[in-house]
C-alpha cells in the first residue's frame, strides 16, 4: 500500500462505511445515479487551531490516477473550522477504487 491516504480510504469503507456519505441523483425515472463522498482533513481542534496539510489534495489526486478513476469532484475546502479535501465518486467509480486498493493492499 502506497500511502496512508488509501489505507484510510479502505479502513473507513471496511470498518465504518458511513463515513462515505451516499446521495443520489434522479435523471429520469429510471436512471437514477449513487453518489458517495468523503471529506478528509482536519477539524478545528479545542485551541481553535486548525491543521492544514496541502498535500493531501495531491495524494488524493495520485492515487485516483494511479488506478485510472476520473473523480466526480475533487476540491479542497478551507473554511473557519476545517480544512479539507472533498471526493465525490459514482457508486461504480468508489468500488473500482476500493476494489483497487484491495488488490494491492493484499497482492504486496
Amino acid at each position: 500500500m502506497s500511502s496512508h491516504i488509501e489505507q484510510l480510504i479502505l479502513r473507513t469503507h471496511d470498518e465504518r462505511e458511513t463515513i462515505w456519505n451516499n446521495s443520489s441523483i434522479n435523471l429520469d425515472s429510471e436512471n437514477q445515479q449513487i453518489y458517495r463522498t468523503i471529506k478528509i482533513g482536519y477539524a478545528m481542534n479545542c485551541n481553535g487551531e486548525i491543521i492544514r496539510d496541502h498535500n493531501t489534495y495531491k495524494q488524493i489526486k495520485y492515487i485516483l490516477e494511479k488506478y485510472n478513476i476520473k473523480p466526480d469532484e475533487l476540491k479542497e475546502i478551507e473554511e473557519k473550522t476545517e480544512h479539507v479535501v472533498q471526493l465525490k465518486l459514482q457508486e461504480a467509480k468508489y468500488q473500482k477504487l476500493i476494489n483497487s486498493i484491495k488488490s494491492n493492499y493484499y497482492t504486496n
